[in-house]
């Protein structure tokens, strides 16, 4: 999983530069059944998702601080992690409990792990229930992902769906490998019922 922790850390070193303004995480599960939409370029569907165990750092701050903040709580979680051996089995997250574009973000950073972990501080172990999502695949600069957020919104209202919970992204694509921030990949969910 040395992979991980290497996006990991580059994700962090992007947030500290104010390239990157959200993040996200979790397996995605078989589709059966699922509804599918496109929006201009954007293709839009409902999955299931599993559980999954992460270990997050969670924190209300100035939406205009966002990049600079964010990257401090990936690299506070990044090196506890890897202070205590602790290894990611994915791509790290950013979950957002409340957006103020004018004032604060409550928001948590999160990287998944295989099993449970004892935690102490400002850094918990959480297990993440399974969830109904509507989802789609960003691909493009980080800064640039609102398009994506604006045809999920579409997608929930015409069938008919509602929020039902925190929104989060997973940063898929590791900038070590691929240098153009045109070809990352951001996964963008939002829980549904």
């Amino acid at each position: 999983m040395k992979k991980f922790n290497l996006l990991a850390i580059t994700v962090l070193l992007l947030l500290a530069q104010g390239r990157i303004f959200g993040s996200d995480l979790l397996k995605t599960g078989t589709s059966s059944g699922d509804s599918i939409a496109k929006c201009p370029g954007i293709t839009v569907e409902v999955k299931d998702i599993e559980a999954a165990k992460a270990l997050v750092i969670k924190a209300t701050i100035k939406t205009s601080e966002i990049s600079a903040k964010t990257g401090e709580l990936f690299s506070k979680l990044i090196g506890y992690m890897q202070e205590n051996g602790i290894q990611m089995t994915g791509p790290p997250f950013t979950k957002y409990y409340s957006w103020d574009p004018e004032g604060e973000t409550e928001m948590e950073a999160g990287a998944p792990v295989e099993q449970v972990v004892e935690t102490q501080g400002e850094i918990q172990y959480v297990e993440l229930p399974a969830v109904k999502v509507a989802t789609a695949l960003h691909t493009g600069p980080y800064e640039a992902v609102g398009p994506v957020y604006e045809a999920i919104e579409k997608f929930i209202e015409k069938e008919g769906l509602r929020v039902a919970g925190a929104v989060w992204e997973v940063y898929l694509t590791d900038p070590n490998t691929e240098p153009d921030p045109n070809k990352y990949k951001t996964q963008v969910y939002f829980p549904v019922e």
